[in-house]
């Protein structure tokens, strides 16, 4: 009687594992900010960039225009992915001249935004009063970033 009752709990001992191990194998991980690769993101200062569709990702850059002491940062987000992205928010973004932090913000959330696979997202954010020198600017939305440097030069 001992042996059949250790025989029986280890049937239901093992049955429970190779039950927990199924159940596993049929769910769909979740990507999470550790096991996604970071991506080299294109910007107009020719930083590297990822060409054709990249699973997951979104792409970024940024166009710079200069106008006396005010700068507008037109920056763009392509879906590299192969599915559609659904998105929530604004974009982020840090100023900095010599090493020092000029400004950082966020443009107003925009509600659920949705992209096709090869569709875009722009938006622009203008910086006014800038002294003359060398500038970085970083922009992130989402998942992504995108990177530009620019020398200002001001009357």
């Amino acid at each position: 009687m001992k042996n059949a009752s250790l025989l029986l709990l280890s049937i239901i001992i093992a049955s429970a594992v190779l039950a927990s191990c199924h159940e596993i194998s049929k769910g769909t991980a979740l990507p999470t900010a550790a096991s996604t690769p970071k991506q080299e993101m294109p910007s107009s200062n020719g930083l590297p960039s990822s060409h054709g569709i990249a699973a997951g990702r979104l792409e970024g850059k940024i166009k710079i225009e200069a106008a006396g002491s005010s700068v507008k940062a037109t920056y763009t987000f392509h879906n590299q992915t192969e599915r559609r992205l659904h998105i929530v928010g604004g974009a982020k973004y840090t100023l900095w001249k010599d090493d020092a932090l000029v400004e950082k913000g966020a443009v107003p959330i925009k509600d659920y935004i949705d992209l096709a696979q090869g569709e875009a997202y722009t938006d622009a954010k203008t910086f006014k009063n800038l002294k003359s020198g060398t500038y970085s600017l970083r922009v992130e939305w989402s998942d992504a970033a995108a990177a530009a440097t620019f020398t200002l030069k001001t009357a």
